[in-house]
């Protein structure tokens, strides 16, 4: 599974030409989560709620990147 993972980022990041649904490819390698899980499940609550924040606060300004700003989403 880790190999599938590894092939999946190098080809999605990899590639040459313009891919439009990055995101959606790289959905499968979500096993390249699990070790900030564990880190995050070991973390004082209070990291835990900072760190998740900043996370959804990047996460809400890149939409609104790409929803008002970009020429043509990713």
């Amino acid at each position: 599974m880790f190999v599938y993972t590894l092939v999946l980022v190098v080809i999605a990041l990899g590639g040459s030409k313009y891919f439009a649904s990055k995101p959606r490819f790289l959905l499968p390698a979500f096993p390249l989560l699990f070790p900030a899980a564990l880190a995050m499940a070991r973390a004082r609550q209070r990291t835990v709620v900072v760190t998740a924040g900043a996370l959804a606060g990047l996460s809400f300004g890149y939409g609104a990147y790409l929803l008002l700003v970009a020429p043509m989403p990713m």
